[in-house]
């Protein structure tokens, strides 16, 4: 596992249950929010992926992890972005 991704799920269990442990690693780094957040984003794609006959399960994931990088403090994103090798848009790096 890449180092930078160690140290944010270093003391917690993970349980191969996408929902407990997307929850636990939020409130872990202190956002509770995004937690709540992501879990009624999640609830709600369920429904809509149901309403419109596509894979409630993935939809579900989606919503869970939408937000999953707040786990980051904002002015350290772009940072671990570039480690990452992934792509930073303009606005992202004002």
């Amino acid at each position: 596992m890449n180092n930078i991704f160690y140290t944010l799920t270093e003391g917690l269990t993970l349980t191969s249950d996408l929902t407990k442990d997307s929850n636990n690693l939020l409130l872990k780094h202190g956002r509770a929010r995004i937690a709540e957040h992501s879990l009624r984003v999640a609830r709600k794609a369920k429904i809509l992926a149901r309403q419109y006959g596509v894979n409630e399960k993935l939809a579900e994931a989606a919503g869970l992890l939408h937000d999953i990088g707040g786990v980051y403090p904002n002015d350290k994103r772009v940072e671990i972005s570039r480690k990452l090798e992934l792509e930073i848009l303009p606005e992202e790096e004002e």
